[in-house]
């Protein structure tokens, strides 16, 4: 008597444990997600696709600071060696904004989550930077830069009760091993 394998009821059960799957990257997940459907119910595979989202979400902030921080830098320049005869046109980034604003808006809590926790980590980051960057000009004003920047970002999106209540947490789910922040070794009572 042969009996045939129930494949689907199966995989079922092979993604219905979230712990086989723990610490998966996206291309694992998006290779299981592709090959199998019930891999999308998975914890895990979900996460990691939230994670890569978030992460999108914040290189997007981080590309419209650099970019206004590029310009404003050009244009003083361009004013310090009188090359800029009129005043320029006003750079503003709160449009930008307001377009990651929407993006996030269809996104579900772990996406939201995580771009506040990598905006909050990252602003942390400079302040310390800016804080230990000694008497190095250019360090100094770098880190400056993105401070400012990075405080207009948390008050934007209204993070800035989070920020000042934040405490680091190793284990929040998108702090992988690849994305350790500097600043955590200096902060007192938290090691890596």
């Amino acid at each position: 008597m042969t009996t045939e394998v129930n494949y689907e009821l199966m995989t079922e059960v092979l993604f219905a444990n979230d712990t086989a799957f723990l610490d998966i990257n996206i291309e694992e997940a998006k290779v299981i997600a592709y090959l199998c459907k019930a891999a999308n119910s998975n914890l895990n595979v979900k996460l990691s696709f939230d994670r890569t989202k978030a992460r999108h979400y914040f290189d997007k902030i981080f590309d419209i600071m650099f970019n206004f921080i590029t310009y404003k830098n050009k244009i003083a320049y361009l004013k310090r060696e009188e090359l800029l005869e009129t005043d320029s046109k006003d750079y503003g980034i709160t449009s930008q904004l307001d377009e990651i604003i929407e993006g996030l808006k269809k996104e579900n809590i772990n996406v939201l989550e995580g771009f506040r926790e990598l905006i909050v980590l990252e602003f942390k980051e400079f302040i310390y930077n800016y804080e230990n960057c000694r008497d190095a000009f250019d360090d100094i004003r770098y880190n400056l830069d993105y401070c400012i920047q990075y405080n207009l970002v948390v008050n934007y999106f209204g993070y800035y009760e989070y920020y000042e209540t934040h405490t680091y947490n190793p284990m929040h789910f998108m702090i992988t091993p690849d994305s350790l922040y500097d600043f955590v070794g200096g902060v007192s009572g938290v090691s890596v």
